[in-house]
């Protein structure tokens, strides 16, 4: 009875005790789509080792794929049912971007093969893997070669030549076995070869009465490209549209089978002798294949044996007499096709653009306004190609100033404001509008936290806690702005990189000057900058305006910055966020006090004077792990926006200091250094260390039981215990 006792409890506290450690740190495997498995080689063997016939399954997901319930099986060409080579009823996996090989038994070690059976396979023959029953089961990838069409994938490969194995080209599935394999018969080349019948015809084209719809999702040949559209050219449209083909590939083009879809007209089948040479262009006339290029926009494409488009080009309103022209061989995204004003059907590409309208670069003013007077800058407007620019500036409809910078004189109430220009033929026009307000008599109190801030004064309340000793740096002195009258002007400035492109804006970064003591713009409309570190000493020329109270450089060329140092440091100043007032606009400083919000990528911090946002473009604060009450250093550029002041801070330039501690351990805990954070109890995790723990005493218990068994003190088990064993 004790022997069986322990028996019983062995088994128990293995299975019990495994199980539970696989709860807790055994992977699962999650099965990917079928359509992810390829047939990626096949080798049939040669004569004198008729035996090495082996099968590599690909699996292109970045999960493992598995084979249970799946066969892979073969038919001959003359073969109507399947004959098994190898079923999986239990998991077995495809590593993830991995193979899977099958193998012959005479050739399994040698390979080293994952799985081997006795069957062969042989010349004429067709291959898949099947999910689910023979004959009937979903097809996931086919394969056939030689004269067997029972299950192929639109035209078979042909029988390989002795040594040769069929090999898929780079993974690529277009589910037609003649394209997608090589087998020593075929051109190696990843250009895919066309295929050629001798079906005789004396026209490219041949009609047909079947509707296609384009699919949204096209993929592009290696080699044919759509060049050249003309929709709507001057005159009359049916004897001057056409389609234009291009063939970049060495090898000619063989379109058999193939159909050309506009929009969803009827298409147009290409004859078994429609080609395009290497190197050369197909013109298709309106006139030739009766398809309609919509003036308005529309969608062409080009279809081989599948479903899915080869190419296909979608085109916006098209401008009388111009032509939509790939500008380049190999044309991938929709920018790389442009209107053009120079047809050339059947020919290589000339690319002369039309004239684009001007491009208004301006930050309207802030909603509300206090000042008497406004600064207008307009002058990174630019034309792309370079042209002389006209300024109009117009304040409630009427024209106050023609040019790129003009300073406003405004009266109280609402304003529109509307900068418009032009290049002499078009233009480009953008509207603001504002309020101009009477100042208050009432001077605000500067320690009010939503003067500051500009935050309402409805924010849930925060209890205060005494900020940090601050000791205000005593070097401050007014913001270095530039005055309005030496704005446009060139300059050659010298300073420190403080933040990176795109931390603040795509278009402009900050840098401290060597003479001066505010932080300026560097800005560059069309975000081309070197690459820069924190801490790259630059000099940098260009153009001098003022956009919302910041100095900024407006650079002219792309190559206007050089890097003269690397690693150099600014000290930032001191500040308390209740004594921040104008003075302070581009001031770099640092602030320490307890997180009081957090909103986006702004977080709000509290030094008992005030509160200020602290905003970082790259980092979400919802996401960081700083807590509320956390004490915290921020460094960065202040900017007065238009919510308040703001504070741009880079994610390495926010420091925890301390953690806010638990209510209850701070009770029993007088006194606790505020560097020191006190960190909840993690029940989740005490629970798994609970459960590991009882695991591993299961095994233990488990592992003694049986180990007694099998020891001499079975000897002193009684006579009646052995008769129950």
């Amino acid at each position: 009875m004790f022997l069986k006792t322990l028996r019983i409890l062995g088994a128990t506290g293995l299975l019990f005790g495994g199980a539970i450690l696989l709860s807790l740190y055994g992977q699962t495997v999650t099965k990917a789509a079928s359509s992810t498995a390829l047939i990626s080689e096949v080798n049939i063997g040669s004569p004198g080792a008729t035996n090495k016939d082996y099968v590599r399954l690909y699996n292109l997901s970045a999960e493992p794929f598995n084979l249970k319930g799946s066969r892979l099986i073969k038919r001959t060409k003359t073969g109507t049912t399947d004959t098994n080579i190898k079923s999986w009823t239990a998991d077995a996996f495809i590593p993830a971007n991995g193979y899977y090989t099958w193998a012959n038994n005479d050739y399994a070690t040698e390979l080293q093969a994952d799985i081997s059976t006795s069957q062969t396979l042989a010349a004429d023959n067709c291959l898949a893997l099947r999910l689910g029953s023979a004959d009937s089961g979903e097809i996931i990838d086919a394969l056939g070669w030689g004269e067997c069409t029972q299950l192929v994938e639109t035209l078979p490969i042909c029988n390989p030549t002795d040594g040769q194995s069929i090999k898929r080209t780079d993974n690529q599935d277009t589910d037609n076995n003649s394209l997608d394999f090589t087998a020593g018969c075929i051109s190696t080349s990843t250009d895919p070869e066309p295929v050629t019948t001798t079906t005789p015809s004396n026209n490219i084209f041949t009609g047909g009465n079947e509707t296609v719809e384009i699919e949204e999702k096209s993929i592009l040949p290696a080699k044919i490209i759509i060049s050249e559209i003309r929709p709507n050219p001057t005159g009359e449209d049916l004897n001057n549209e056409y389609i234009e083909l291009y063939n970049s590939g060495e090898k000619d083009f063989i379109l058999t089978d193939h159909r050309l879809v506009v929009d969803n007209q009827t298409p147009f089948y290409f004859s078994a002798t429609s080609t395009i040479k290497a190197k050369e262009y197909l013109l298709l006339t309106r006139e030739l294949t009766n398809l309609k290029l919509n003036n308005n926009g529309g969608k062409l494409a080009l279809y081989g044996l599948k479903k899915t488009a080869l190419i296909s080009l979608n085109y916006s309103k098209a401008p009388e007499g111009q032509v939509f022209s790939a500008i380049n061989t190999n044309p991938k995204n929709k920018s790389d096709w442009v209107w053009n004003l120079a047809p050339t059907p059947g020919k290589e590409n000339l690319i002369i653009l039309p004239n684009q309208a001007p491009l208004i670069v301006l930050d309207c003013p802030d909603k509300t306004q206090t000042a008497n007077f406004l600064w207008l800058d307009g002058s990174d407007s630019y034309d792309p190609e370079n042209l002389p620019i006209i300024f109009k500036w117009q304040l409630d409809n009427e024209t106050i100033c023609e040019r790129a910078s003009c300073e406003l004189p405004v009266t109280p109430g609402k304003h529109s404001l509307s900068l418009i220009i032009s290049d002499g033929a078009l233009s480009d026009e953008k509207n603001c509008q504002f309020t101009k307000t009477v100042p208050s008599t009432t001077k605000a109190n500067p320690k009010n936290s939503s003067a500051i801030s500009g935050q309402a004064t409805t924010k849930k309340t925060i209890t205060k806690t005494p900020a940090k000793p601050v000791t205000k740096s005593t070097t401050k002195t007014t913001a270095s702005i530039v005055k309005k009258s030496t704005t446009n002007n060139n300059l050659t400035l010298s300073g420190t990189v403080l933040n990176l492109p795109g931390e603040a804006g795509t278009q402009y970064f900050f840098i401290w000057p060597d003479n001066g003591n505010t932080a300026w713009q560097i800005y560059r409309y069309n975000k081309v900058f070197p690459k820069l570190t924190v801490g790259d000493h630059i000099q940098a020329s260009g153009i001098t305006s003022i956009v919302n109270k910041e100095n900024r450089l407006k650079l002219q060329t792309d190559n206007a910055i050089t890097i003269t140092a690397h690693n150099q440091k600014i000290k930032p100043e001191e500040n308390i966020i209740g004594d921040i007032s104008e003075g302070d606009q581009g001031h770099y400083i640092t602030i320490t006090g307890q997180l009081a919000g957090k909103q986006g990528n702004v977080l709000y911090i509290d030094d008992g004077s005030g509160e200020l946002a602290v905003y970082n473009g790259k980092v979400a604060a919802d996401n960081v792990s700083y807590k509320i009450g956390s004490t915290l250093s921020a460094t960065g550029v202040l900017r007065q926006t238009a919510s308040g002041w703001r504070l741009l801070s880079r994610a390495s330039d926010l420091k925890q200091l301390s953690m806010p501690q638990d209510k209850e351990v701070a009770s029993t805990i007088p006194e606790v250094s505020s560097s020191i954070a006190i960190a909840p109890r993690d029940k989740n995790t005490e629970n798994r260390y609970w459960l590991l723990l009882a695991g591993l005493l299961l095994i233990v218990v488990g592992g003694w039981s049986f180990k007694y068994m099998n020891s001499p003190q079975r000897k002193l088990v009684s006579p009646k215990d052995k008769n129950e064993q």
